[in-house]
């Protein structure tokens, strides 16, 4: 534990000492920048139909997360109920950061595969910072989360250019006849050569990669300073440093919030289908699937087969949004595929695969935001509360 009077992620100043905290409105606990967003919610309320005109749900093939029974999760990704939720929150976040970390040190033959990890650990640490964003305090929320960010940013130079390589073999495996044959690989082999050179320019720039450490390091000192226990510091004006409290209303607005603004942007992708709307729901199913992943041991039946769902979805969203970053590419770039018919036919497979995989998210989207947010985050603590209680006799 740090010193007193040294400041940490948890200084606050206007939370003089709350044991359990009780929920607040969750429209009125968001900052402000999310005000009109939070009041269109209200308007509309959360009990219209989830999606307008609701398309038809298709039915989910075999082999599905949907049908299959969940994989068993690293404990070393869950809370537990035998323990504390601060240092569960603490356990969780400093081992996603030896992930990273440890990774990035020791990048190996599978650079590609160190670099998706790494980035995968820094989206958990962004969704746990979200899941007890109003204990923490918006401000700390904000500027841990940039930080996160902005080092994933760094290395997703090398990732994105691994991807749009793969997603031309996807492509070619749905849609085999779009091009003639040897094209698919050419283009493969095009983008291939620029991923090896951006992922030589990315790990070979050492000052790079030292600011990423540096920084990751920083940070894991600071998540590290998380009290497990309630301390004063009786110095002067200084500052209340409060442990998270050990009830599910530490983390019950947080879910709400990632839940409510996951419904959100999927009525947002069905009004208006663009690149933008799907990357914007992508990344609200990630952080819902990643809190729902921390849940898991409440029960793994039931969480366990919603996060695979999730996990089917964000998989549906990202190739739908590298397809939609790669016909950007070969319009843009048109070395890629020189010959005009070819562009044309390749861009036709690529929107009419987009829009299968369009339909297929929504399908499982239906499923996965059915619930009303309170419903939702309900059903949440009513896990929690059977899983933290003693049984009665």
């Amino acid at each position: 534990m740090p010193e007193a009077g040294t400041p940490t992620l948890y200084d606050r100043t206007d939370r003089p000492g709350r044991p359990d905290p009780e929920p607040a409105d969750p429209v009125s606990a968001a900052p402000p920048v999310y005000a009109a967003d939070d009041a269109l919610e209200e308007v509309r309320g959360d009990h219209e139909p989830l999606l307008p005109h609701r398309p038809p749900v298709p039915a989910i093939p075999p082999g599905s997360p949907t049908f299959t029974a969940p994989e068993p999760k690293r404990h070393s990704l869950c809370l537990r109920a035998d323990e504390p939720l601060s240092f569960a929150l603490r356990r969780v976040a400093l081992d996603q950061f030896a992930v990273a970390i440890d990774g990035l040190a020791d990048l190996g033959d599978d650079r590609d595969t160190v670099v998706h990890e790494a980035r995968k650990a820094l989206k958990r640490l962004r969704g746990m910072l979200r899941l007890v964003r109003d204990e923490i305090g918006y401000e700390v929320y904000r500027n841990e989360n940039v930080v996160l960010r902005d080092v994933g940013r760094q290395l997703a130079p090398v990732r994105d250019s691994w991807v749009m390589a793969t997603t031309v073999r996807h492509l070619e495996e749905a849609a085999p006849v779009a091009l003639p044959a040897g094209t698919y690989t050419a283009l493969h082999d095009r983008l291939m050569l620029r991923h090896l050179q951006v992922t030589d320019e990315t790990l070979a720039d050492r000052q790079r990669m030292l600011d990423v450490g540096t920084t990751l390091r920083t940070a894991r000192a600071r998540f590290a300073s998380w009290p497990v226990a309630d301390a004063v510091v009786e110095t002067g004006e200084a500052p209340v440093r409060h442990r998270i409290p050990d009830a599910f209303s530490a983390m019950d607005r947080g879910i709400e919030r990632v839940y409510r603004r996951g419904r959100r942007a999927m009525r947002a992708a069905y009004r208006t289908p663009a690149e933008l709307t799907f990357h914007e729901w992508r990344k609200r199913v990630k952080y819902l699937r990643y809190q729902v992943e921390a849940l898991n041991l409440l029960w793994p039946n039931m969480l366990g087969t919603l996060e695979a769902s999730l996990g089917e979805l964000a998989d549906v969203l990202g190739d739908e949004h590298d397809l939609a970053v790669l016909g950007v590419m070969v319009t843009s770039d048109r070395q890629l595929l020189p010959v005009d018919t070819e562009r044309y036919s390749f861009l036709t497979a690529v929107a009419r695969q987009r829009m299968a995989q369009q339909r297929r998210a929504f399908g499982i989207g239906l499923r996965a935001y059915a619930e009303a947010p309170p419903a939702f985050v309900a059903r949440i603590r009513a896990y929690w509360r059977t899983a933290v209680l003693p049984p009665r006799r």
